[in-house]
């Protein structure tokens, strides 16, 4: 994996990820804002040399210093995905863009939704395969939820929600860590049918309704993996404690 910083300080980077554990064969490479699609020679030069590495995915950080064009026309998203695409032939590319800062009314309460927050045309969105957003959500204990906005390459999924860490960088999801506990104890246990589903109950602090969906995701293979997550319009999973 590639990830091409353009925005955040060197020093500012290395102060958050000396945070994570170190992850295997992740190259990182530090360049002055671009203006895509007439990139300064020694940029070009960078990402020339790093595209001969054919990585498998590339990610952009973040979009409105990667370009000087107008946000709001249609063709400028077309433009810049397609000279990532040509430069990074083969690669998954990830692009990070801001959404805009939170509008509130007179009544303290928030002005639209996520999405329509989002900076600059909505072509951005329309014109990727894929669209996810990082918003706060601060309810039953969490900080963040990963909301699943399109896919062409894949079903659509409920809003993921995380816990992050003190260090600002280390985020953890409590959903997955509780079906992981109730795999190891359905992996373990000489119990099954309800008798199992007290023992995770108990082992979580869970209801025993919530312990038996636990097993049933686990029990008809859905572990792991993504699907427990709850299709947007398929099946009914978790309720909101498990978002």
């Amino acid at each position: 994996m590639l990830y091409i910083e353009t925005d955040t300080p060197r020093r500012q980077v290395h102060e958050r990820v000396k945070h994570l554990a170190p992850p295997d064969n992740v190259d990182f490479l530090f360049l002055p804002p671009l203006s895509v699609p007439q990139v300064d020679a020694f940029s070009q030069d960078q990402l020339d040399k790093a595209a001969e590495d054919n990585y498998d995915l590339v990610v952009i950080n973040t979009l409105r210093k990667i370009h000087s064009m107008n946000d709001k026309e249609p063709l400028t998203p077309q433009i810049v995905y397609k000279y990532f695409q040509t430069t990074f032939p083969g690669a998954a590319l990830m692009f990070v863009h801001h959404t805009k800062k939170t509008q509130w009314d007179q009544t303290g309460e928030k002005v639209g939704s996520h999405k329509e927050s989002f900076s600059g045309a909505m072509n951005w969105l329309n014109d990727a395969q894929v669209g996810i957003q990082l918003v706060p959500w601060h309810t039953h204990g969490l900080t963040a939820k990963l909301n699943h906005y399109k896919s062409q390459v894949s079903p659509e999924y409920r809003g993921l929600g995380l816990q992050l860490g003190p260090d600002g960088a280390t985020l953890r999801s409590p959903a997955a860590e509780r079906l992981g506990e109730a795999a190891h104890i359905l992996a373990n246990s000489p119990l099954r049918g309800v008798k199992l589903d007290q023992e995770i109950a108990s082992s979580l602090g869970v209801s025993s309704s919530t312990a038996h969906r636990l097993r049933k995701h686990i029990e008809d293979g859905e572990f792991p993996g993504v699907a427990w997550l709850g299709l947007r319009h398929g099946h009914d999973t978790e309720p909101s404690d498990e978002s």
